[in-house]
């Protein structure tokens, strides 16, 4: 079961009354209800069992990578209020003889309530009836196996047969969702599906076929909340990420050590440059976020974020102002919003710790290729701007993407680090002698603009290196050797104890 989806871009928000009178036009048998979440509109059969889902409407700024945020053949216009119409491609009720057919009506008929546009997000082509059919044969006979594996129903938190799954598939430990979107990006949709997994202890797994890339943004929201990406190719089942093989097994997914050959890498893809860096803020009125993540980037010679948003496309103007107002507002829990430029994605997130707040940046920026990596001089300024700004940890490194900056179903990673820096203040108990000896033969201690640890690689990423030697595994080393002189783990130590 691959999901079918539409987006509806109108002039103004949908309301529940333009739902009503949308959905009655085409499909009047169908029963309108909201979700058990309060986040979406449902539209149900005789049965109640959800056809559709309706997603909150939301308005967007017009957004800077107009190609990649739409459908394909979708125009921008001037038409900034996006409403996603999502439902399971299995079921329809009449009038309609397929999924296609009913969600691509009551989209139409719901652009044409709000003056706008409907166009299809699933990928895979229409059959000439009209009638529709699997968007994906592999993801359908991939899911077709998940649900015979699956377990039957599983009970809501209050032990009843849930009626409102926004998953495709679930087991005992998994919640699937198989989306066929040429790009997939963070939207009200896949945040309602994730939702809905960890209110139940779920592990979500979006699944998609080989075609589909997701966005930067995407990826780092899925690493971060722990969900999973599985690729269905030709030979099987693959970790998006890793390439790793997987099978299907009563329990769930299994790794294998080996890696898919559908997922090697393109001479196509292009080198991104990445940024990694956070500071700790103290816990004050004065105290404002986002200041540094303008500093990170001017130190690696890049405009600012332009957009900041909670999904694809950012609907806000990037504004520390209001984004510490929105940390304020969400404490004492983690703040997330995503960023995007000209040149540039990715998210910042705001981590409460007991010393303070965390502000933890990581983006995505164009390169030159022909430029290759960072010279010295502009390693030299990277380190000093960040420090300068109050930077603890930070990494500029390298790691291919599409031209568009997406991340294709195939190996485009891991990072490798071009420099590392380490502001001593931050790891009171690594001696120097102890901080030279991880760094490696390059790294060197200054004392201006702070006692820092600076660790440059001389990155030759596209020539092969021996194992031993690769700046990616040396970097994962690092990271975990230097983890117990953390001074934030020392205070969350301190913290539990008292």
């Amino acid at each position: 079961m691959v999901s079918e989806d539409w987006l509806v871009r109108g002039r103004r928000p949908l309301e529940l009354t333009d739902i009503i009178a949308g959905v009655e036009r085409v499909a009047p048998e169908i029963t309108l209800r909201a979700d058990a979440g309060g986040r979406a509109v449902v539209l149900t059969d005789d049965d109640d069992r959800p056809v559709a889902w309706v997603c909150q409407s939301r308005e967007v700024r017009l957004p800077l990578g107009t190609d990649r945020a739409l459908p394909d053949g979708a125009r921008a216009g001037d038409r900034a209020v996006w409403t996603e119409v999502v439902g399971p491609s299995d079921r329809t009720a009449p009038p309609f003889r397929s999924a296609p057919a009913l969600l691509g009506a009551v989209a139409r008929s719901l652009a044409e309530v709000t003056e706008g546009t409907a166009d299809r997000w699933s990928s895979g082509a229409l059959p000439p009836d009209g009638t529709g059919g699997a968007a994906d044969a592999g993801l359908d006979r991939t899911a077709a196996a998940a649900r015979t594996a699956a377990r039957g129903p599983r009970p809501d938190p209050a032990g009843r047969e849930e009626r409102d799954v926004p998953v495709d598939v679930v087991t005992d430990q998994l919640a699937i969702l198989v989306q066929s979107r040429p790009v997939l990006s963070v939207t009200p949709w896949i945040a309602l599906a994730q939702e809905w997994a960890a209110q139940r202890d779920l592990l979500l797994v979006v699944l998609t076929p080989t075609t589909t890339a997701v966005t930067p943004q995407l990826q780092q929201h899925l690493d971060a909340t722990g969900a999973v990406w599985i690729v269905d190719g030709p030979h099987g089942m693959y970790l998006g990420s890793t390439g790793q093989r997987l099978s299907w097994s009563a329990d769930g997914f299994d790794v294998l050590p080996e890696v898919d050959p559908a997922s090697d890498p393109v001479a196509e893809d292009r080198w991104t440059l990445v940024l990694q860096a956070e500071t700790t803020h103290p816990f004050a009125a004065s105290t404002v976020v986002g200041e540094f993540t303008r500093a990170v980037c001017a130190a690696a010679g890049h405009a600012p974020p332009t957009r900041m948003g909670l999904f694809e496309p950012p609907e806000s103007d990037f504004d520390p102002a209001t984004l510490t107002a929105y940390a304020k507002k969400v404490s004492p829990g983690p703040a997330r919003l995503l960023l995007e430029g000209p040149t540039l994605d990715g998210a910042v997130e705001l981590v409460p710790q007991p010393i303070g707040v965390v502000e933890r940046v990581t983006l995505l920026a164009d390169v030159e290729t022909s430029a290759g990596p960072m010279d010295d001089e502009a390693v030299r300024s990277f380190v000093r701007g960040v420090l300068a700004a109050g930077g603890q940890v930070a990494l500029a490194g390298y790691r291919r993407t599409t031209g568009a900056r997406l991340v294709p179903a195939r190996v485009t990673g891991p990072t490798f680090p071009r420099v590392v820096t380490l502001a001593r203040s931050r790891f009171p108990t690594l001696g120097d002698e102890e901080a030279l000896r991880l760094g490696g033969s390059t790294a060197r201690l200054v004392a201006d603009p702070v006692a820092a640890l600076v660790v440059p690689i001389d990155l030759r990423p596209d020539e092969p290196v021996p194992l031993e030697d690769n700046p990616a595994v040396w970097w994962a080393r690092f990271v975990e050797a230097v983890g117990h002189h953390d001074g934030h783990r020392h205070a969350a130590r301190r913290a539990r104890r008292d």
